[in-house]
């Protein structure tokens, strides 16, 4: 990672911030250690008396293992201070942010009957979502949540690598067993936009993962992942990978689109209607003093829709059309929920995220379709502080530079301010980028 891309953290109101905020307590409880039994390669579940979708992350934290404080000298197969780095890791204190003030207020305000740290809406992300298929009043449930986002959360259950895992031979035999390859920047960017960006209940969570606009207006931080970003600001707990920022944030934002509209279908089958999450949050939450000072794409009245997933995501694959239609009808005042699922359909089948599984061809596609576009005007984005953000954040990655960080405070929140201050306006802020990457 360049130190200049490693340096640009999205500040806005993240899931990522809001764990941060708590302090990291490495969990002193061990859940009680399972027996395992055999299991069969493929489907990662153990049979007999002591089945169970999971074996722990305490599995995992051994000094043997992956708790090493320090590094090994010269790893083979690992560093083995994979669990003593992770927890300094803000996934590591997912699950203690449920006992904040923050969260506690969020449960009042929500009406909820239940408290977070109970809540199955709050444990599909803020500890393993499997917990959730597993009893409630489990002593291994109820120690398991302590680690947060534990090692299965993204690694998939251990029951059928556990043992396995630990062979000289397996890299190439590891293909056999249910281990995601999180090597793989698809793979990742998959894992992560899992609780990121969201997704309804699939074989990982029983429970829809859906920040809505009830969550978010209850003080829940909005989802704006950006896969390159967060990648490059987390405690690496993983050996170095030769992979280019541009590949990683070309993935992440096809990946992120792709989530969207999984999500977007979701809400149009089952949530509340239109639901408000789906569109440009500073249409509405912005100054008074703001207003008009761009022109927006749309009727006067429109809420913009998709401009954070979407902003740059079509650019670089996608059927234009089936976008086009599907944003037409999300610019109506009543979305009807029937054709908005048929009409997601149509627009995820256009983004091919092959292409850019090789570095070098993610770097001349970025180049060609966005970067060059954007340094000779003809790349056409909304008006808006998350099309302004993007375009910065793919700039940060495809050509950084000294004068990135100069114009952070351009696009940065005005301290005690959850939105764009009043003197930021988009096309300028597009006028200075262009200016650098120039």
């Amino acid at each position: 990672m360049t130190e200049t891309y490693r340096w640009h953290w999205i500040g806005l109101t993240v899931l990522a911030a809001a764990l941060a905020a708590t302090p990291s307590i490495v969990p002193l409880l061990r859940p009680t250690p399972i027996s395992v039994t055999k299991s069969h390669p493929t489907t990662g579940l153990l049979t007999g008396d002591n089945a169970t979708p999971l074996v722990g992350t305490a599995s995992c934290s051994a000094r043997g293992c992956h708790g090493s404080i320090d590094p090994a000298p010269a790893p083979e197969r690992c560093q083995q201070n994979e669990y003593a780095t992770w927890s300094r890791d803000p996934h590591a204190d997912a699950y203690r942010t449920l006992f904040s003030e923050r969260s506690r207020q969020m449960n009042r305000l929500l009406g909820s009957d239940m408290l977070p740290h109970d809540d199955p809406r709050c444990l599909a992300c803020h500890s393993n979502p499997r917990l959730n298929a597993m009893p409630a009043e489990s002593s291994f449930v109820q120690r398991e949540k302590l680690f947060g986002v534990g090692c299965e959360s993204c690694h998939g259950s251990a029951n059928s690598w556990l043992v396995p895992h630990t062979a000289p031979d397996w890299r190439q035999k590891k293909h056999a067993f249910a281990m995601p390859d999180l090597t793989d920047p698809v793979v990742a960017a998959k894992t992560c936009a899992g609780c990121h960006v969201g997704s309804p209940a699939n074989s990982e969570s029983t429970i829809p993962r859906d920040v809505n606009h009830d969550l978010i207006a209850a003080g829940h931080p909005r989802l704006a992942f950006e896969f390159g970003a967060y990648f490059a600001n987390m405690p690496p707990h993983w050996r170095p990978r030769k992979h280019s920022d541009v590949q990683l944030w070309a993935v992440g934002q096809l990946v992120s689109a792709q989530s969207a509209l999984d999500v977007l279908a979701h809400r149009a089958r089952t949530g509340p209607w239109p639901e408000l999450a789906e569109y440009d949050c500073f249409a509405c939450h912005h100054s008074l003093a703001s207003q008009d000072r761009d022109r927006r794409r749309g009727k006067p009245g429109t809420l913009p829709w998709g401009t954070w997933y979407f902003a740059l995501a079509r650019e670089l694959g996608g059927d234009p059309q089936a976008l086009d239609a599907l944003e037409g009808q999300m610019h109506l005042p009543y979305p009807e929920r029937g054709k908005v699922v048929e009409l997601v359909k149509a627009a995820r089948k256009g983004f091919n995220v092959g292409p850019f599984k090789d570095a070098a061809k993610a770097e001349s596609l970025v180049r060609a379709h966005v970067v060059d576009r954007f340094k000779t005007g003809t790349l056409k984005l909304d008006p808006c502080w998350d099309s302004a953000e993007q375009m910065y954040l793919a700039l940060a990655a495809s050509s950084p530079g000294p004068a990135h960080r100069a114009l952070a405070e351009h696009r940065a929140f005005a301290p005690g301010f959850m939105g764009p201050g009043v003197l930021f306006r988009p096309s300028t802020f597009f006028y200075k980028l262009q200016k650098v990457a120039k």
